[in-house]
């Protein structure tokens, strides 16, 4: 369910905005999303941190509440592995 929550009637210049709810930000796979505050509602501007698991990175280190309702996209793609040959003598 959307829900439209207004936050300033007179607007600018006569317009009037609303803001909707984004809902909790989405799951991720090989990470999770943290939001920055502990809202009910997350509206248009809200962030929420991007962790991901060892061995991966985030495509962006936080994503925003956008003003159509949804969360930014972001996953959490494999990183490049390097493996360090030690000779002890």
């Amino acid at each position: 369910m959307m829900q439209i929550y207004i936050v300033n009637s007179g607007g600018i210049n006569g317009q009037n905005f609303a803001f909707l709810d984004c809902g909790k930000p989405p799951t991720i796979a090989n990470g999770f999303i943290t939001p920055k505050t502990n809202a009910s509602v997350h509206k248009y501007g809200d962030l929420a941190d991007v962790k991901c698991y060892p061995a991966y990175n985030a495509t962006l280190p936080m994503v925003a509440c956008r003003g159509d309702g949804t969360w930014d996209v972001v996953s959490c793609v494999a990183g490049k592995l390097y493996m360090i040959k030690i000779n002890f003598q």
